[in-house]
């Protein structure tokens, strides 16, 4: 079997290695031994169907990961980068993911039940399939659109699937309809009910 080891993208030292048959393997060994893996470099891993659970990988690099079916519940993920990750299927569930990066990542059916994301960071439409109401704590959560707008999520957001495929996302100052972003000129409940059904009125 080849050697294989995990390196800290902050330093370039070597976390853990040994002789495995895959890097999954190789880090499910290091996660199963409880050894902490902050700032390891597992960008564009093939980490399907990992079991990574109770995981120690603060500020790791997940960059392009394929995450899909992974169990990264219990983990410590403080400041990992997700951007560009696939997590299918994955369960985050009762995580620590404060400060998080998911721009640009693939969600999908994704666990984050009891997980704390306060400070994450998304962009693509798929984390509205996320149900925010579960998370532990979204304070200071937001949403960053292509053109560089950061709208502030600290609460679950009420989202609506239009006609062919629109999402509609109403954010704490901000709704999205597909792919527009527009700021909401109101506070009240009832004018966020209005709000809403002009957006679906308009997707339909």
């Amino acid at each position: 079997m080849p050697y294989i080891h995990i390196t800290s993208h902050e330093t370039g030292s070597t976390l853990f290695g040994g002789e495995f048959p895959s890097l999954r393997a190789c880090l499910e060994a290091a996660v199963a031994e409880g050894l902490p893996l902050i700032g390891a470099d597992l960008a564009h891993a093939g980490l399907q169907n990992a079991n990574l659970d109770g995981a120690h990988l603060a500020r790791a690099r997940l960059d392009g990961a394929n995450l899909t079916g992974a169990n990264l519940s219990e983990a410590r993920l403080d400041g990992t980068s997700f951007r560009g990750a696939e997590l299918y299927n994955t369960c985050l569930a009762e995580s620590l993911l404060r400060e998080a990066a998911f721009e640009g990542a693939a969600f999908g059916a994704t666990d984050i039940a009891g997980a704390d994301i306060a400070g994450a960071m998304f962009s693509t439409a798929s984390c509205f399939t996320l149900d925010f109401a579960l998370a532990r704590s979204m304070e200071g959560v937001t949403f960053a659109t292509a053109d560089g707008l950061l709208c502030q999520m600290s609460r679950p957001p009420t989202v609506i699937r239009g006609q062919w495929g629109h999402v509609i996302a109403v954010m704490d100052h901000h709704v999205k309809v597909g792919p527009h972003v527009r700021p909401l000129p109101w506070r009240s409940v009832g004018g966020r009910r209005a709000l809403v059904n002009r957006a679906v009125a308009n997707a339909s």
